[in-house]
């Protein structure tokens, strides 16, 4: 059994909270997931290269003198169900901490191996409008399943963090100018040339987004690509 995948990185220091890991960035999404976190590497099928779960789970085991966690980002993760299922199983028995980094659009698999997961990110795109968010992404079938599902994962994640408050939950939004950068979509909370071309948000909205989104959690961190990460007070 295979995994597709871009790249894998040894040794990150930021992609696992206070943890040393691996990351294993995979390939061959069929969703417009290029304006996430990963970026569009993830799903370009020319970098794209397959392998084992037998030779994943080697390789990492091979690192543990180096790395304590495994994260799995890129595309998402839960299309390639039986190969993730697979190595996650392999990673728990070998006392590896896990992150999956998802986009919740599979909730019933998602529940189905967080006992197998230490820590997740799930990728917030915009406003709970099933149309936009199917815009967004690329989705091929209907609006309403997806919205349905996207909100069954965040139920999904909230459960499971209370029964469990030792597992890292975080919902990130990739924030673009003219498309969610406003404080309604913080509230109800493509890699098209178009959307490349509307630049960056500036650190202040970001600021002032995230003063919004704290009415509603605890913790609000902003990343930007020349100063890193910032939690906002």
């Amino acid at each position: 059994m295979d995994l597709k995948y871009a790249c894998i990185i040894n040794g990150v220091e930021n992609a696992y909270p206070g943890k040393a890991a691996c990351v294993v960035v995979l390939g061959g999404s069929g969703l417009r997931t290029e304006f996430g976190y990963s970026g569009p590497v993830a799903i370009a099928p020319e970098v794209c290269s397959e392998i084992s779960v037998e030779s994943l789970a080697a390789h990492l085991n091979s690192q543990k003198a180096n790395i304590e966690a495994a994260v799995f980002t890129g595309s998402e993760p839960l299309q390639q169900y039986d190969a993730m299922a697979a190595i996650l199983r392999k990673l728990k028995e070998s006392g590896y901490l896990v992150k999956l980094e998802t986009t919740g659009f599979y909730a019933d698999k998602l529940e189905s191996l967080l006992s197998y997961v230490d820590a997740v990110a799930m990728d917030l795109k915009t406003e709970f409008n099933a149309d936009k968010y199917a815009a967004l992404t690329g989705f091929r079938g209907e609006p309403a399943t997806l919205m349905q599902d996207t909100l069954r994962s965040l139920g999904i994640l909230r459960a499971h963090k209370e029964k469990n408050p030792s597992f890292h939950l975080e919902f990130r939004t990739t924030i673009i100018p003219k498309i969610n950068d406003s404080e309604r979509v913080v509230d109800s909370k493509m890699a098209d040339e178009e959307l490349r071309q509307l630049g960056s948000t500036t650190k202040i909205r970001l600021i002032e987004l995230a003063l919004a989104a704290k009415k509603y959690v605890r913790e609000v961190v902003i990343r930007t690509k020349d100063e890193g990460e910032q939690v906002v007070e």
